[in-house]
């Protein structure tokens, strides 16, 4: 009898130990896959930024080259535009 419970016990010792180790696999797998999310996410929105800096600056160039600006306006624009190839817009 006692060797029974013994031999029982040993077997769900052994069988929630790996129960245990899945968890712990599927855990780090899940927070792994969480990371990789969080750097796309990241990754998307840097894009989009450096995207919409980009054609704000393409617009101010073609502000500066075909129109007929102000003084202020003019040095309000320019101002942006060396704000904007700092932020990550490229030159054309």
């Amino acid at each position: 009898m006692t060797s029974q419970k013994f031999s029982q016990h040993r077997e769900d010792a052994i069988r929630n130990r790996i129960h245990y180790w899945k968890r712990v696999k599927h855990m780090m797998e899940m927070h792994d896959i969480k990371e990789k999310s969080i750097h796309f996410r990241k990754k998307m929105l840097e894009d989009q930024a450096r995207a919409n800096y980009q054609n704000e600056y393409d617009q101010i160039r073609g502000a500066l080259a075909h129109s007929m600006l102000n003084i202020q306006s003019r040095h309000t624009l320019q101002r942006r535009e060396n704000e904007l190839k700092h932020l990550g817009a490229k030159i054309a």
